[in-house]
């Protein structure tokens, strides 16, 4: 056991060409090469997001199920975010949340099942959603539905 304050011996320092060409390395460099555009590198995203629709339902780790009420895409088809219906009173009082792709991922989402979205409460419900100016339904309107 060492205690905190003991000297440790450091390795030798690496040239820049060991550095860079040492196995050890590697996945440094990979990650380095695929930031792209300057931006931070992409989290690869499952099948599912690439192709989830209104109406479907989203079940995380812990069993907690959300319908997806609309759906949002970056151009190159990868998922910007989910809109669902809120769970508890916002300080907003709007009726939905917006879940993006990280957090998806982060809690575990997987998609389960798939409902009708045709009663006429859906139908508000996705116009609040779509068009922020109308908005019709609250909070409390929506609370208990999935």
């Amino acid at each position: 056991m060492r205690l905190l304050n003991t000297p440790v011996k450091l390795p030798p320092p690496k040239s820049l060409d060991q550095w860079f060409t040492d196995r050890e390395f590697r996945p440094i460099e990979v990650f380095l090469q695929r930031s792209g555009r300057g931006g931070r590198p992409r989290i690869r995203q499952p099948h599912w997001m690439r192709c989830v629709r209104p109406g479907d339902v989203l079940e995380n780790r812990v069993g907690v199920q959300r319908v997806v009420r609309t759906v949002f895409y970056y151009s190159t088809g990868r998922l910007h975010s989910v809109h669902c219906t809120i769970m508890h009173c916002s300080q907003y009082h709007t009726c939905y949340t917006s879940l993006d792709a990280a957090r998806l991922l982060r809690e575990g989402f997987q998609r389960v099942a798939r409902v009708s979205m045709a009663t006429e409460f859906d139908k508000k419900i996705d116009r609040d959603c779509r068009v922020w100016a109308s908005r019709t339904l609250s909070c409390c309107d929506v609370r208990g539905i999935a």
